[in-house]
């Protein structure tokens, strides 16, 4: 099959054009970030780079600017009304009654092949039977600029809720160390602990491109790279999450379209009892990769694949590319999720013929740039993982993965639930309904398999199972469960449905959720914008302030923050980063960055931790130390003030500590 340009009828809404663009400008910096790191080269020839790839292909954009994608090449169809026989008010029927009862009584394997059967056997009638209808999307200036408000709501939201993150300890300190040693290569190097001659500590941080976009800002602006990821990418982030759904909502749901946009906002927004629900990788931690990832080119690559499904041209095939490697910048993650998301994307608009064959077939080239990728990566990381060698019984892992990310509570048997029969709650044969059988169906049958755990930990998500929730569209099943009583206009009218609507959704934000996304129990401090840190941001600045570019020893909690600061020291240890660096370091070297770091946090570990800290500062030419107040306090002070070290700011609860 040749791939063609097609003419354009008529242009999509000015905001999906946006989101698109800044996709496929994301896109373009990933390539050239790939290849600059592959090169060796530094921020300063990636920008010239991207600088001139982009002059190239704005220039090609605009010699065929005649030629703008439309909702899909094909007439609009008439929806085909279908009486329910008995069978389909039996799976209906069923359906519901397995929503409301097996999450509660089910354990994981029984939970997982109930599912299969429910959406496999409904599958089967409403859509191995029938051909997905298309209509336009309502379309108004009015709705155009609701969307806008949400967004900009959205985007305020995020710059009001801080909620700090120690993630931010290593993605944050790759635009700092591209900012900071332009001599170092991108992305090859460990700057967290000042050991340049160590390789970066996983290599699958190579394919990222999103920090260094932040790097690249704030080495143009002046900005601390810090303010670049809490304001810049917080503000931007958040303004598409809506933006990007309501681009795919006007396919799945064509008529109400804004309003399960304002739906899934509130459903990511309003649960906060678990740390890895969908919610907590959005507004509250969106400033990170891994939240635009999710919320903002996932949707697009679902909505790319349903639309080269509908009209395969070259443009189509281009966007279904580009919002995958733009999600690979943003995550590793995406290497395994963003095909996935593709193959669901084009199954969702998929038809049992030769022609729809080869359409997917030249779909999945599009994936092509991701695949190569992993399969390099895993080759060069799987070694690494001493944590894909464990086992576990079968279901355990599928149940830790649905309670890590859900919780235990109503959002567990809500959302769990909702897997059940957010297909019912769809329009008949639409591609809503087909996307609400077809996306966890496809999940289920692969990455939440059971029996496949272990091959899905060696070959797609790692020793991080649990993110195999990822692919698998929860808040988008949700949000057709909440809107499912606009349906009912026609016999209840606009209003009444409308306000049942409402009703559903302050229902699903007031009762599902222990708490709130923006409690202070979900560790959410609400306020004017500010940066997202701790009160151990406050030492680590005055560590760096006192010994720049130099090793120091602090508390975890401190070390994990000095990382994000220009200029800044380098701790014995940050996090668990030197961990994947053990096998470079001597035993001995690796034992002393951990028992000095433990030491000054109130731990002593061996019993001769006092004079491996003492050694140490010597040995390791430490600058300055930060004491935690706690059971190694006035040992610590007795050592370092026979190392010639004096106190230089003293504390209620730390207190630092430099040489002369």
């Amino acid at each position: 099959m040749q791939l063609r340009a097609v003419p354009a009828k008529g242009t999509s809404p000015f905001s999906e054009r946006l989101v698109f663009g800044v996709c496929n400008g994301f896109a373009l910096w990933t390539l050239c970030s790939h290849a600059v790191v592959l090169a060796g080269g530094t921020l300063g020839g990636l920008i010239g780079v991207f600088a001139f790839a982009a002059s190239v292909v704005a220039t090609g954009a605009y010699r065929f600017r005649d030629r703008v994608h439309t909702y899909g090449a094909d007439a609009p169809e008439p929806p085909l009304r279908r009486s329910l026989t008995p069978a389909r008010y039996s799976i209906l029927a069923v359906a519901w009654v397995c929503a409301a009862f097996a999450p509660s009584f089910l354990g994981a394997i029984a939970l997982w092949a109930l599912l299969v059967v429910v959406l496999a056997v409904a599958a089967w009638f409403w859509i191995g039977t029938e051909t997905p209808f298309t209509i336009l999307p309502d379309e108004s200036r009015n709705l155009e600029l609701g969307l806008f408000a949400l967004g900009f709501a959205c985007a305020a939201y995020g710059l009001i809720v801080h909620r700090p993150n120690t993630d931010d300890a290593f993605y944050i300190n790759l635009a700092v160390a591209a900012v900071d040693h332009p001599e170092l290569p991108l992305l090859a190097r460990d700057t967290l602990h000042g050991l340049f001659d160590l390789p970066i500590h996983l290599a699958t941080y190579r394919v990222h491109s999103f920090e260094l976009l932040n790097g690249a800002v704030s080495w143009l602006t002046g900005f601390p790279a810090i303010r670049v990821f809490h304001w810049g990418a917080t503000t931007v982030g958040s303004f598409f999450v809506p933006l990007a759904f309501a681009a795919l909502f006007r396919r799945l749901t064509p008529k109400y379209w804004l309003w399960a946009t304002l739906a899934l906002v509130v459903v990511l927004a309003a649960p906060g009892e678990t740390h890895r629900w969908y919610g907590n990788f959005a507004f509250v931690r969106i400033w990170q990769g891994k939240g635009i990832f999710l919320f903002v080119f996932l949707p697009l690559i679902w909505l790319a694949g349903i639309r080269f499904a509908r009209e395969p041209d070259l443009r189509g095939w281009l966007c279904l590319a580009s919002a995958q490697i733009a999600a690979l910048g943003c995550s590793a993650n995406a290497l395994w999720a963003a095909p996935v998301a593709a193959v669901i994307g084009m199954s969702t608009s998929f038809r049992p013929s030769l022609g729809d064959l080869r359409i997917f077939g030249v779909g999945l080239m599009a994936s092509l740039y991701l695949i190569v990728a992993g399969l390099i990566v895993k080759s060069s990381t799987t070694a690494s993982i001493p944590e894909l060698n464990q086992t576990f019984a079968s279901g355990e892992q599928l149940q830790y993965a649905l309670n890590v990310v859900f919780g235990r509570d109503r959002l567990y048997l809500f959302g769990v639930g909702t897997i059940f029969v957010a297909w019912s709650a769809a329009p008949g044969n639409s591609l809503g309904r087909r996307f609400a059988l077809i996306a966890p169906l496809a999940v289920l049958l692969v990455l939440f398999n059971p029996f496949l755990d272990s091959f899905v930990r060696s070959n797609f998500t790692g020793a991080s199972y649990w993110r195999i929730a990822w692919a698998l569209p929860a808040p988008v099943l949700m949000t057709l469960v909440l809107i499912a009583p606009l349906r009912l206009t026609r016999r209840l009218g606009v209003r009444s449905a409308q306000a049942l609507t409402v009703a559903s959704i302050v229902l699903f934000a007031v009762a599902i959720p222990r708490y709130s996304g923006f409690s202070t129990q979900n560790g959410v401090r609400v306020s004017v914008p500010t940066l997202k840190v701790p009160n151990a941001y406050l030492w680590a600045a005055s560590l760096n302030q006192i010994a720049p570019n130099k090793p120091v020893v602090a508390p975890p909690a401190v070390s994990t923050w000095v990382p994000t600061f220009h200029d800044s020291a380098y701790p014995m240890e940050v996090r668990f980063y030197l961990k994947h660096l053990r096998d470079r370091l001597s035993d001995i070297a690796f034992r002393d960055r951990q028992l000095m770091t433990r030491f000054v946090d109130g731990h002593a570990d061996q019993s001769d931790a006092a004079q491996i800290f003492e050694r140490g500062l010597d040995l390791y030419e430490i600058e300055a130390v930060c004491l935690r107040h706690g059971a190694t306090l006035e040992s610590a002070r007795k050592i370092l003030r026979r190392a010639g070290f004096h106190r230089r700011i003293p504390g209620s609860d730390a207190e630092i500590w430099a040489r002369s």
